[in-house]
């Protein structure tokens, strides 16, 4: 069977409320689709989550959504109106702004696409920005806020398989490392990196 015969009719979302050791789930139901690779961070009064999804025939885009409020008041809308498959969003935030990266794919491969995330973090469609042009693997993005800084992290193929490059974008003023910086490059490949804010900067492990 191939994979893109099997589709799931949710997502599940798992909220904590309350203190440690007064837990409550609730399940959101989307519409019918394939929906997969779900992020989660949090938000102003919640939290907010992306994830790529099939509801309309034809297009696999992102959509996001903030998680605040009575459920089931979930306003879920694309992430971007652009045509490109998009697979395997990360977000992060640090209110009021935020930050998300993800895999767009077209028929000339993947590039990898940002986008910051709308003050006050109230889901809209908005336009994408490129952070590498194209012509060579990219995958599986990661991303941390911390006061006005973000830092991208993905898995780079422009010179060799599982080679790490980064990116820092600045609130307002979007990306200052176009194309992206070497991070861990060499014999060995390095692979799905993780990245969070930590004392006055950034920790990243892969």
């Amino acid at each position: 069977m191939s994979p893109r015969t099997v589709s799931l009719a949710l997502i599940t979302l798992l909220v904590i409320l309350g203190h440690p050791g007064t837990t409550e789930s609730q399940e959101w139901n989307t519409p019918p689709g394939l929906q997969l690779d779900p992020s989660l961070c949090g938000g102003q009064g919640g939290g907010l989550a992306l994830w790529t999804d099939e509801r309309v025939p034809g297009r696999t885009r992102l959509y996001w959504a903030r998680l605040a409020g009575s459920w089931p008041s979930v306003h879920a809308v694309p992430l971007t109106d652009d045509p490109a498959v998009e697979l395997r969003g990360a977000l992060a935030a640090d209110p009021p702004w935020g930050l998300a990266v993800w895999e767009a794919w077209t028929e000339t491969g993947p590039r990898l696409h940002a986008v910051e995330l709308p003050d006050p973090l109230w889901p809209s469609t908005v336009n994408p920005t490129p952070v590498t042009p194209g012509g060579w693997g990219i995958w599986r993005p990661a991303v941390a806020v911390a006061g006005s800084v973000a830092v991208l992290i993905w898995e780079d193929e422009r010179d060799a398989p599982g080679d790490l490059y980064f990116a820092r974008w600045d609130r307002g003023r979007g990306l200052r490392d176009a194309g992206g910086i070497p991070l861990a490059v060499g014999a060995s490949e390095q692979r799905w990196a993780r990245v969070t804010r930590g004392g006055d900067g950034f920790l990243a492990v892969w």
